[in-house]
């Protein structure tokens, strides 16, 4: 099974909030090649900014920080090495595609990135656990896992 990725979902496998328990098992199956994991490579800034934010925001401590990066970073080497985890790159054409999605359902632009990569990605399951961007990929025909509801 192909399993495209957004930032607010893949980051639930790196926590122990609502929804981690079913991302974990996504990701753990690829790591035994049951699912092919996509994302943008927009996610892998998103995240790390997330966690910077983090710890700007004091939520968790510099060591702690510094242990998620590492452990993130380990996780998409140990991924991608396995062949388990493949990013898309857009071309200029392919980034703008569903402007009227994104218009429709008020989410930012980077979510458009993410819903572009998923339809040329042809995945079976698009994860996000952002209501307005799981409607968005609705609209556009995907099936949606939000690890929250």
């Amino acid at each position: 099974m192909i399993v495209y990725f957004d930032s607010s979902g893949f980051i639930k496998y790196f926590g122990k909030e609502k929804g981690s328990e079913e991302i974990i098992e996504i990701v753990e199956k690829s790591k035994k090649h049951d699912n092919l994991l996509m994302s943008s490579t927009l996610m892998i800034s998103e995240i790390i900014g997330g966690l910077d934010k983090w710890y700007r925001q004091k939520l968790i401590a510099k060591k702690q920080f510094e242990q998620l990066i590492k452990v993130f970073l380990d996780t998409l080497i140990e991924l991608i090495n396995k062949g388990s985890m493949k990013f898309i790159l857009l071309d200029n054409s392919q980034a703008i595609n569903n402007m009227g999605i994104l218009l429709k359902h008020h989410f930012g632009g980077c979510d458009l990135i993410h819903l572009n990569a998923a339809l040329i990605s042809d995945c079976d399951l698009f994860v996000a656990s952002d209501k307005q961007l799981c409607n968005g990929a609705k609209d556009l025909k995907l099936k949606v896992l939000n690890p929250e509801e």
